[in-house]
């Protein structure tokens, strides 16, 4: 790692929206600086020819700098809204009849929609919210080609807002064909991770796991929960993905505001439960869009979040249209850090289910329990697939997991993970070889000192993936082999 760039560690990691605000080297280096571990690139608003130039931007400044780090290629999903149209924003008052078209163009005094079934998914009664909830309707009519909704505020209208069916359960596949094509250009990229949106059921995250495979593509699925459907069935969902977002935005328009706290607490226990990394976002500093300070209230937003045990938070527009990207991402950093270091970390850390089930988590909670007891400097983690590294992280031990890879892709996927600082080694045929890497990478680095206490948890033989079998307390600069130890086909 370049000596020059050494962000503070935390075990919560930061995730940024690139954007307008934030494309530039300069701003890309400056908040990996202040402590960004995963930058979000959104399909909603990219083309693939310039969102293939940002991503090599990122992976050209992280090799730069020797700092990993995760690219999230966020897709679209069926979102639905208004279509486009001329002249002054529509002015409404509460009792307003607002007629909206469907799979037709719009006649005078109506807007049109780019949902072809709305008429066919809204019922008379149902709820509609336009623009997050700004305008609220009552569906009072439902005809062919024809919506009509009575507005419950007042407010304005603008073109292409999006629009929310709380409650109903829409018809459009949460895979589209514009996922489909933008997921197929991030298998060529090779991104970190692929985030679904508007996921209502496992079969959805399915779905895209297939496509994905049917392509060569081992990318990790993220999905986004924030549909009131999701909500209900988070624990199928998480059992089908590697990790899930939640998405305060919309879920906090598909559900009552009062609801979204005590939802994020569950998702983020279920997560912990299962070993699923969980990303929390949306407006976690939204007033630093425009002003350098963040509210109090937004302060202890970060800072609750991190109570939970979430393992990322997330800016959006912060950094992706506001005016301070690389000071959010420090201010989120300094909150985190602080949280971290002012808090009991067995508040959250009781909540998880001690479920042993296979000889690599009874070896890694094994060696959790052993870096508690030893006061070892760190948990060192040897992983080839990234499993023995989450296991460890899903324990939420006190000591940084450090953990080494050969594979580039594990380690940057690693970047997402609780706890985890992850660095890529040589490949070494036998453990004694491994350990030595280690031992030299771990000095010259600046990772540990001689004479430093750490756990190391690895698999014998070395190049074989779910095989953690093996537990060391091992001081630093003192090895001098595994006698008779040594890796081989037949064992």
């Amino acid at each position: 790692m370049n000596e020059e760039f050494r962000p503070a560690f935390r075990q919560t990691k930061i995730v940024a929206t690139l954007g307008p605000a934030s494309i530039s080297t300069e701003v890309i280096r400056g908040m990996l600086q202040a402590g960004l571990d995963v930058v979000r690139i959104n399909a909603s608003h990219g083309e693939h020819d310039k969102d293939a130039e940002t991503i090599q931007k990122v992976r050209s400044i992280s090799q730069e700098v020797g700092h990993p780090v995760g690219i999230l290629y966020d897709l679209q999903g069926p979102k639905i809204r208004l279509a486009d149209f001329s002249g002054d924003p529509i002015k409404v008052e509460a009792g307003d009849e607002i007629r909206i078209a469907v799979n037709r163009p719009a006649e005078a005094g109506e807007i049109g929609s780019d949902y072809d079934r709305l008429d066919q998914d809204l019922a008379v009664g149902d709820p509609i919210l336009i623009d997050d909830g700004i305008i609220a309707l009552e569906t009072i009519s439902v005809s062919d080609g024809l919506i009509i909704g009575r507005a419950e505020n007042s407010g304005v209208i603008l073109p292409r807002k999006g629009i929310n069916l709380p409650g109903s359960d829409i018809s459009a596949p949460a895979f589209t064909n514009k996922d489909r094509e933008d997921a197929l250009f991030a298998v060529s990229q090779n991104v970190d991770f692929l985030a679904l949106s508007f996921v209502r059921r496992a079969r959805d995250v399915q779905q895209l796991q297939e496509m994905l495979a049917d392509n060569g593509s081992t990318i990790p699925v993220i999905s986004k929960i924030e549909k009131s459907r999701a909500v209900a069935d988070v624990t199928q969902i998480l059992q089908n993905s590697w990790g899930a977002m939640v998405a305060r935005g919309d879920l906090g328009v598909e559900v009552p505001p009062q609801q979204v706290p005590v939802i994020q607490k569950n998702i983020i226990a279920e997560g912990l439960r299962l070993g699923r990394p969980i990303i929390t976002a949306t407006q976690m500093l939204d007033s630093m869009t425009r002003n350098p300070r963040p509210t109090r209230a937004e302060a202890s937003d970060v800072a609750n979040a991190v109570l939970d045990g979430t393992d990322a938070v997330m800016l959006s527009a912060e950094t992706a249209i506001g005016d301070y990207p690389v000071e959010s991402v420090k201010m989120m950093s300094d909150v985190i850090t602080y949280t971290e270091q002012h808090s009991s970390i067995d508040y959250y850390r009781g909540k998880r289910e001690r479920s042993v089930d296979s000889t690599p988590e009874a070896v890694t909670d094994a060696a959790c329990q052993v870096a508690h007891n030893v006061e070892a400097h760190a948990l060192v983690a040897f992983t080839q697939s990234g499993a023995t590294a989450l296991l460890a992280s899903r324990r939420r031990p006190e000591r940084p997991i450090l953990a080494f890879t050969t594979q580039p892709d594990v380690r940057n996927r690693l970047t997402m993970v609780w706890g985890v600082r992850p660095y890529q080694i040589r490949p070494a045929s036998m453990t004694d070889q491994l350990i030595e890497e280690l031992d030299s990478t771990l000095q010259t680095d600046g990772l540990a000192s001689r004479g430093d206490l750490l756990v190391l948890l690895l698999g014998a033989p070395t190049h074989r993936m779910g095989r953690t079998n093996l537990m060391l307390v091992y001081q630093v600069g003192s090895w001098s082999g595994l006698e008779g130890h040594q890796d081989d086909e037949d064992e």
